[in-house]
């Protein structure tokens, strides 16, 4: 395992409980992620979020930080333009950037279909004007806008299922999705700072470096199981030492935030993450990394679905 030089270490309170948090350039976690068999990557280090008012875009300050049903997600209609909270549920293709349909704009929460951008089966369309991370300034996020400066941008489901371990099959397909070494060992449920969600540690994982701190808080690794509380990592002074390191070492942790159907959040017990691939022919409906209680799959949902996004940057 590495650690990257961080930028900072800072300092805070969850309850009574002081923590440490590393503050690593431009919000780029240190591990890296193979979603190829040739591209590495490596993730941002919190949900990509929104705010109509400024119109700007950041990171969340933690990994674990989540809107889900709170005021910004759930604002009404009329005065979703000008609101000053964040977004981080966002419809299919609302970058921002008009790509000829009716819902763009990432405060858009139309539940009609037709309103989004179709494609056609099978495409996907990471980098383009309708991929979220990659045209629009972030503001922690180290770019000034614009694909020649940030390169942030969204997994597509091939790539998804190659991080995840998952061995994606189309109707009437082959089985011939690949996926990376050790991928089914380095993901799974897991509760951190109280939050349920799902850890994924990057390629070449051991736990060597952190046999000290598992021992004493007693803490044994189950990957790719079915409960958030197989991995929990206590939200007190050592938990939160102990998860610092780990995320020192690369370690992504992806929250449940529910899903948003207009402007209702439901299934807040759940997560889903966008990717950037269309499922039917029509362009309807659009894959999505989902978390529930069957641990992880890609699930076809329809484009009017409010969901979660985690960026990436290609590993250079």
């Amino acid at each position: 395992m590495f650690a990257q030089d961080c930028a900072t270490i800072q300092e805070g309170y969850t309850g009574n409980a002081l923590i440490r948090f590393v503050r690593y350039k431009h919000n780029i976690l240190p591990g890296r992620f193979a979603v190829s068999a040739s591209d590495t990557v490596r993730f941002a280090q919190g949900n990509l979020q929104y705010r109509a008012s400024t119109d700007k875009w950041r990171f969340a300050e933690n990994q674990w930080d989540v809107v889900g049903n709170a005021a910004g997600n759930t604002t009404e209609e009329a005065s979703r333009a000008s609101q000053d909270n964040w977004i981080d549920l966002f419809g299919w293709g609302c970058s921002g950037k008009d790509n000829g349909q009716a819902a763009f704009m990432p405060y858009y929460c139309s539940e009609t279909e037709s309103d989004y951008r179709s494609g056609t089966k099978g495409t996907s369309i990471p980098k383009t004007d309708m991929d979220w991370a990659y045209y629009n300034t972030i503001i922690n996020g180290g770019n000034a806008g614009g694909p020649e400066s940030g390169q942030w941008y969204v997994l597509t489901r091939e790539e998804w299922c190659y991080v995840l371990g998952i061995k994606f099959l189309p109707t009437g397909a082959s089985d011939s999705t690949s996926i990376r070494d050790r991928a089914r060992e380095l993901c799974g449920y897991g509760q951190v700072h109280g939050v349920n969600g799902l850890i994924i540690l990057p390629d070449g994982w051991n736990w060597d470096d952190l046999a000290a701190d598992t021992a004493t808080l007693h803490f044994k690794w189950t990957p790719y199981n079915k409960l958030f509380t197989d991995n929990v990592i206590r939200n007190e002074d050592d938990g939160n030492e102990f998860w610092r390191k780990m995320e020192n070492y690369g370690a992504v942790f992806l929250p449940v935030g529910g899903v948003r159907q207009g402007t209702t959040v439901k299934n807040t017990s759940y997560g889903y993450y966008h990717t950037m691939s269309y499922n039917t022919s029509s362009g309807a409906k659009v894959f999505s990394v989902r978390l529930n209680n069957q641990l992880v799959n890609i699930s076809s949902m329809n484009k009017s679905d409010g969901r979660s996004i985690r960026p990436v940057q290609k590993y250079e």
